[in-house]
């Protein structure tokens, strides 16, 4: 659904094969997102995400880079903002889409 660098990858995947393992999840994109989305749903969890991966390896300005572009698209899911363009390559559901619109995309 969203790109993710390989260097975030690579320090991510063994959380996100563990979080498979534990809640039986067989595909490795829904993994991704629901740790992603779900640590940004904690209470100070883009901080906690970003030390992790900054303790982890990831330069500082990739992962502020990434988390900006995680957080955009954590806004898009929450208030159904889409465009035309995004709903037809992601494949969204009419019915998740409250707003549309030509102004709002992601880069």
């Amino acid at each position: 659904m969203f790109n993710i660098p390989k260097e975030i990858y690579q320090v991510i995947k063994l959380d996100v094969k563990t979080l498979m393992e534990v809640s039986k999840l067989k595909s490795d994109q829904d993994a991704v997102c629901i740790y992603i989305f779900g640590l940004l749903s904690e209470k100070n969890g883009v901080k906690m995400f970003y030390d992790s991966l900054v303790g982890r390896g990831v330069s500082k300005s990739l992962a502020h880079t990434f988390l900006s572009y995680c957080l955009q698209m954590k806004h898009k899911i929450d208030k159904g903002m889409w465009t035309w363009y995004e709903i037809d390559e992601f494949d969204i559901p009419l019915d998740d889409v409250k707003i549309c619109t030509a102004k709002y995309a992601l880069p």
